[in-house]
């Protein structure tokens, strides 16, 4: 995903943040912080830290140059174990230098950990052991459940859902999941069938004519569908894929109008279900 889309989508998540300008240095704490906690994500993706944006207007208030990697890095290798891979890199956007920092999704050796305290003018910011963790748009310190579910994604499978949208195509409506896939099993995953189920003021509507695209859904682009028509998953990786049901106006009406009780998405393989997952936020789509 281009840094330009992260920017238009106007939002936070787990694996972006904006700063207005990059950290002073009698800030370089947060910046520590903010590695280790995007990095204890269990989300297997990059993760992005994107300077020069004002995070609650998103609009681009100065164009930021970023100090030399090789000082960041040995800050970073000083005060976090195990060590955390990242890129410095810039970009394009409303004609303004925008630069960024990339948290690599091969940091996968959970938890990482604060080496040694931080203090700066007499004062400690950062403490020896402590674990931050990244939830939605807020770094915390990882408790006991964080903790289990770190461990336990070491060997599992799950799914981050990004966003949802609906799109029209010659006269044709699709109703579009963004999700990244992350499998950290020692197999392939593959699902060859994908259903989609809404409880609506207690009607059940399930869709399951669906298309994978790699990007947005939309006429000029070739659909990307395997060979096999299925979702393939390969072991110790992850993919970012958009999973887009096919629905006719009156169901689109339905769900851009109603309150949705609940949304499951449930992924098949030989006609038996492995994987649901319920997406408890979506009360509402909106059209793109």
């Amino acid at each position: 995903m281009k840094i330009s889309e992260f920017i238009l989508q106007h939002k936070e998540t787990d694996i972006v943040d904006f700063k207005k300008s990059f950290y002073k240095d009698d800030k370089k704490y947060d910046f520590i912080k903010d590695l280790a906690s995007f990095s204890n994500n269990a989300i297997n993706s990059d993760k992005y830290i994107i300077f020069g944006i004002e995070d609650k207007t998103f609009k681009v208030c100065e164009e930021t140059e970023i100090q030399d990697i090789s000082n960041l890095q040995q800050l970073i290798s000083e005060y976090i174990e195990p060590t955390i891979s990242f890129e410095v890199n810039d970009d394009l956007f409303e004609n303004k230098r925008i630069s960024y920092i990339t948290i690599k999704r091969q940091n996968n050796n959970l938890p990482f950990i604060i080496k040694k305290d931080y203090t700066f003018k007499g004062r400690t910011y950062l403490r020896k052991g402590e674990i931050y963790i990244r939830k939605g748009a807020t770094n915390f310190i990882a408790s006991r459940n964080d903790l289990d579910t770190i461990y336990f994604n070491k060997n599992d499978f799950s799914l981050f859902y990004y966003d949802d949208f609906f799109t029209k195509i010659s006269k044709k409506y699709y109703l579009s999941y963004r999700l990244i896939f992350n499998n950290n099993t020692l197999k392939n995953m593959r699902f060859d069938h994908v259903a989609c189920e809404f409880l609506i003021n207690g009607s059940i509507i399930i869709l399951d004519k669906c298309i994978f695209t790699n990007d947005k859904i939309n006429e000029k682009d070739k659909l990307y569908i395997s060979k096999e028509h299925c979702i393939l998953v390969r072991s110790m990786n992850s993919c970012n894929l958009y999973l887009n049901f096919e629905i006719d106006e009156n169901t689109q009406k339905i769900l851009q109008s109603k309150k949705i009780d609940y949304t499951i998405l449930k992924l098949n393989s030989n006609k038996e279900c492995v994987y649901s997952m319920e997406i408890n936020k979506m009360k509402n789509i909106r059209e793109k």
